[in-house]
């Protein structure tokens, strides 16, 4: 009788049965979603896993691979960033810090040959980048970041894609990338006035780069485009194509990273075909026009805004525009409202008419970058065919110049 009583008593003291609320899963989202102006919390299609909508009856569905999650918390929690003797902060963009961090993944064996190389200590480093302090620690904020890791994972294979070393939660170590292309390719803002451009006379590209540079990076460029959007298990979409996401590795490799923003495009099983998607309208001058488009879709034009991998061809002409001359787009223009608005309408950035007596390839690169600005995305040259057409200008101007 005692040990019942006693048994009663301690049963008393757990905790009871969890009371399901009726608006548990909205308590749930609110933990990582601020309301929005319409009071109600979205978790958007795009961020959601795609066993999450299998029982649903979608056309259009993801790949299994999407969302993959393959942290590696432990190794990124021993990195101590106090050591000032080897670790240190290099610099930073919008979302995120970037570290330099030791490269404990390279055995004995390995360091030893490291020091026989001219640039062991760089190749002995890499860089951790993880969200800037004032970042929300919400859903949004996570799934980017594992769009990021998991695409780098994915085309681990690429040796034009930056390497990726670890992942954990708003973390990803990659790859030291010591040289940002945009630096050498656009001087100062990228910004001036067409009489300040003092080429009056004879044409002046703004940056000093040989027609051969270019042409080898533009080349370099849309292969590694080309990876993202001929990936064997699905079309992967950058989404963010603009110069500055290709870097230099310290021995001087071109690579292509930063994709949080990546979209993997569904798929109709049903049509045999890619579905299109739509994240709602876009800023900046780099844009493509159905991107601009999202904001004047209604009931009378629902189609537009919709998007595929053409965005990425769109935003690649920009960027070998910006290689070509060493000016943005729209260089005149400071307000990038502007360009959006032209853009759309169908107005393109002025490209002197003088490039296309430049040289072969010079003419070329101005034949891929009016391609790459065709207003309809279903008629836009594709990346491959950039890649094509680029490929025979390098072999025929190599064969002219042996």
């Amino acid at each position: 009788a005692a040990a019942a009583a006693a048994a009663a008593a301690a049963a008393s003291k757990l905790a009871p049965k969890r009371q399901i609320h009726p608006n548990d899963a909205w308590l749930a989202f609110s933990h990582w979603y601020n309301e929005t102006d319409k009071g109600y919390v979205h978790i958007h299609s795009y961020e959601q896993w795609p066993e999450d909508v299998e029982d649903e009856k979608h056309t259009c569905q993801y790949p299994n691979w999407v969302k993959e999650y393959h942290p590696l918390c432990n190794d990124l929690h021993e990195m101590s960033l106090l050591d000032r003797s080897d670790k240190h902060y290099v610099s930073h963009g919008t979302f995120r810090d970037v570290w330099l961090v030791d490269h404990s993944s390279f055995s004995k064996q390995e360091q030893e040959e490291q020091q026989q190389q001219q640039q062991q200590q760089n190749l002995k480093q890499s860089a951790l980048k993880m969200s800037r302090w004032y970042m929300d620690y919400v859903q949004g904020t996570y799934m980017a970041i594992l769009n990021d890791a998991m695409v780098m994972e994915r085309l681990a294979f690429s040796p034009r894609i930056v390497d990726i070393y670890g992942h954990c939660g708003t973390s990803v170590w990659v790859e030291p990338m010591p040289y940002d292309i945009q630096d050498t390719v656009i001087r100062g803002d990228g910004l001036s006035k067409q009489k300040d451009l003092d080429d009056e006379k004879e044409l002046r590209p703004q940056n000093d780069y040989s027609i051969e540079e270019k042409l080898d990076l533009a080349l370099g460029m849309a292969e590694s485009l080309a990876d993202l959007h001929g990936f064997r298990d699905g079309v992967i979409v950058h989404d963010d194509v603009q110069v500055a996401q290709w870097l230099k590795t310290p021995d001087q490799r071109l690579k292509f990273g930063d994709f949080n923003r990546a979209m993997v495009l569904k798929y109709d099983s049903k049509h045999d075909e890619y579905c299109e998607y739509s994240t709602g309208g876009r800023g900046w001058r780099f844009r493509s026009p159905e991107e601009y488009a999202r904001k004047y879709a209604d009931d009378n034009n629902p189609d537009l805004g919709w998007m595929d991998e053409k965005i990425d061809v769109y935003s690649y002409g920009n960027g070998i525009y910006a290689l070509l001359t060493g000016l943005w787009p729209f260089y005149e223009i400071d307000d990038d409202s502007v360009p959006r608005e032209m853009v759309y309408n169908g107005t393109r950035p002025f490209l002197d008419p003088r490039w296309k007596e430049q040289g072969y390839v010079a003419s070329k690169l101005v034949e891929v970058i009016e391609q790459c600005w065709t207003h309809n995305a279903t008629e836009r040259i594709s990346i491959f065919n950039v890649v094509k057409q680029l490929r025979e200008v390098k072999k025929e101007h190599t064969s002219n110049n042996s």
